[in-house]
């Protein structure tokens, strides 16, 4: 691996390249996700406090996020709602929060929020976890419907999880693109605008997974967006763990 850039934030570490094996997130803060972090071509590679960043310095987004998710993390520390650019990014790749200021009806009809990706209340027991969780790096624009409803009732039902799942569960979020060119931007920055979102929730202790791919548009039944993990690597380019059970869809009611 080539080495591009070295940062300290917690443990924070940004590479240029990747072999086909690993990505720098394995050498640096593994712990973050299961066995081997999904593969994927990035930009930059960040490691914070509870969780980790592929990033795209073409879209201005995460490609995807890692955590992985006990119940020691979540606690009672108020949302910070500090969004501000992430220090670790250069700044012609950045994201801005004022990127989001006025975006109209620019995500499937509504605006957009600016949508974490690794949920801040996952840190609630941390006050570093929680700012960080508010950089610009973790965030997409989201249908704020999407973002309030359904999304949120997708987190929620992910931490109920883990109270009765002592060793956790790791969590990989990301967009979803339809074409390799954007067709909706946003802001000064020309953020680009997911036509999708997914979530990959994987059990720590047994290895079992549930996966879930939905447009970033006003949603109501979680259960309807089940999928598997090859269905999110077609769409993603992202390649997951070779261990993990990539055909078959998960029973909802299981979660």
């Amino acid at each position: 691996m080539k080495l591009h850039t070295f940062f300290l934030s917690a443990v924070l570490v940004s590479f240029s390249s990747i072999n086909a094996f690993g990505t720098p997130i394995d050498d640096n803060c593994g712990h973050l996700t299961y066995r081997t972090a999904p593969v994927v071509k990035a930009d930059q590679y960040i490691c914070h406090t509870q969780y980790a960043v592929a990033y795209s310095y073409q879209s201005k987004n995460p490609i995807y996020t890692t955590e992985l998710l006990i119940a020691g993390h979540i606690g009672n520390i108020d949302r910070t709602d500090n969004f501000r650019v992430d220090p670790a990014i250069p700044k012609q790749y950045q994201s801005s929060p004022k990127d989001y200021v006025n975006s109209g009806t620019a995500c499937n009809g509504s605006k957009c929020d600016r949508g974490h990706m690794t949920p801040a209340q996952d840190f609630s027991a941390c006050e570093i976890c929680m700012s960080e969780s508010f950089f610009m790096t973790n965030m997409v624009p989201q249908n704020y419907k999407n973002n309030e409803i359904i999304w949120a009732g997708l987190e929620s039902k992910i931490r109920k999880y883990v109270m009765t799942h002592t060793a956790g569960v790791y969590v990989i979020t990301g967009p979803v693109y339809q074409k390799k060119t954007p067709q909706k931007l946003l802001g000064k920055n020309n953020v680009w605008i997911p036509d999708q979102l997914f979530k990959v929730v994987i059990d720590a202790t047994t290895g079992k997974s549930i996966a879930f791919m939905m447009p970033n548009a006003p949603e109501t039944d979680l259960s309807l967006f089940v999928t598997n993990l090859i269905t999110i690597e077609k769409a993603t380019g992202i390649k997951f763990d070779g261990k993990l059970d990539k055909k078959t869809i998960a029973n909802f009611n299981d979660w």
